[in-house]
């Protein structure tokens, strides 16, 4: 098994006055509040220049996410370590929530910017997945939509069936809903469509009954030049 690596000078100095200037900032924080207290107090209190306090954290805001993100490391260890021991699960629930008033009564300023920044996190998350999705939404319908009006200029007979952005289409006069109606649709038409979009750099599954997958890697120049391949190839098709 190799050495442990061996933390250098430069490595052991910064950690010393991370450790520093967090724990001057904690102080000050709890005796001026956040909104009073300054970077050149902490600076002042830590030791250090100002400018070398900005080495390490770049604005007050940092500073204090820095300690929010120190108290919220420590939270999970402890929760954990309660958990770990033995007991049943009421005994292990009742030590968790030991831990947690332990730390509400021992952090009253900290910890609440802690729950407040998880809950702001998680909010931001299923805010970011909605947005995202609603997002994959417009694109395939718009994707799946236009596609469908482009045959339909061409006089084709046509139908998409779609659920988000899962979607396949087919050339037939009848909306496919099941084995009976899919063997409606003509192979043959995709078949000739298959091998037009092949020419045209458009790579679809070469069976008329697959589906095809609209995502987040596609932008709308794909998705444009996508649809521009099977406008032409739709002019292809002997129906």
């Amino acid at each position: 098994m190799p050495a442990p690596l061996k933390a250098t000078k430069k490595e052991i100095v910064t950690a010393f006055r991370t450790r520093e200037i967090l724990a001057a900032a904690r102080t000050l924080l709890e005796q001026r509040g956040p909104e009073a207290m300054t970077m050149e107090e902490i600076a002042a209190a830590a030791g250090v220049a100002k400018g070398t306090l900005y080495l390490y954290f770049q604005s007050k805001d940092d500073l204090i996410l820095a300690l929010i993100t120190q108290v919220g490391e420590n939270i999970l260890q402890d929760v954990e370590a309660s958990l770990e021991g033995l007991g049943t699960p009421p005994e292990k629930l009742s030590r968790m929530v030991s831990v947690l008033l332990e730390y509400l009564n021992r952090e009253r300023l900290l910890f609440p910017m802690y729950a407040r920044e998880l809950s702001r996190g998680e909010r931001e998350s299923i805010e970011g997945f909605r947005r995202r999705y609603q997002e994959l939404e417009e694109k395939s319908a718009f994707f799946f939509g236009t596609l469908e009006a482009l045959a339909r200029s061409r006089e084709l007979p046509f139908r998409v069936t779609r659920v988000g952005s899962l979607g396949s289409f087919f050339f037939s006069r009848e909306t496919v809903t099941d084995f009976t109606t899919v063997q409606l649709a003509s192979a043959e038409a995709y078949s000739q469509f298959f091998r037009a979009m092949r020419e045209r750099g458009v790579y679809l599954a070469p069976s008329a009954f697959e589906a095809l997958f609209i995502s987040q890697a596609h932008s709308q120049e794909d998705l444009e030049k996508t649809l521009a391949a099977a406008d032409e190839s739709f002019k292809e098709i002997k129906f």
